[in-house]
């Protein structure tokens, strides 16, 4: 019998491993992945492909007094951020 840890990171992997795909599809760049606890996190660079991307959920931050959007959307159940510029 498998070990339930296992087969939680199994079934992310495989959900991770279909969003890489389609990222890299669209010409983006992967700058982390997260498992475990919860769902996979992927954090990519900000590129032309974003613009693909519908963005779920859009928080205003101010990092070394600059201002960013960091953006989240969903992409085949994974947690995907990226962070623009203003």
């Amino acid at each position: 019998m498998a070990n339930n840890q296992n087969v939680i990171l199994q079934s992310q992997l495989a959900s991770v491993s279909s969003a890489v795909a389609f990222l890299a599809s669209i010409n983006l760049s992967i700058k982390k992945i997260l498992l475990g606890e919860g769902i996979p996190r992927i954090e990519i660079a900000c590129g032309g492909g974003c613009r693909q991307l519908q963005s779920g959920h859009v928080r205003h931050i101010i990092r070394d007094g600059r201002r960013l959007s960091e953006r989240l959307t969903l992409v085949e159940g994974c947690q995907v951020r990226w962070t623009e510029n203003h």
